[in-house]
């Protein structure tokens, strides 16, 4: 949770966003709203996984 809080607070507009959903530094899960904002953000951590594998 430190390292996810450290970089939410790199981008203060997606804090922002989060924050108007409902999230807090409390906050210890994220709703379905929330996740695509992230989404949105930072793109699929799947797609990025597979798109950035060096071992083809």
């Amino acid at each position: 949770m430190k390292a996810l809080q450290k970089k939410l607070n790199e981008n203060s507009t997606l804090i922002q966003r989060l924050n108007d959903t409902g999230f807090t530094v409390n906050s210890t899960w994220f709703t379905p709203q929330q996740v695509d904002l992230l989404f949105d953000e930072w793109g699929n951590p799947d797609y990025n996984i597979r798109k950035n594998r060096t071992d083809r």
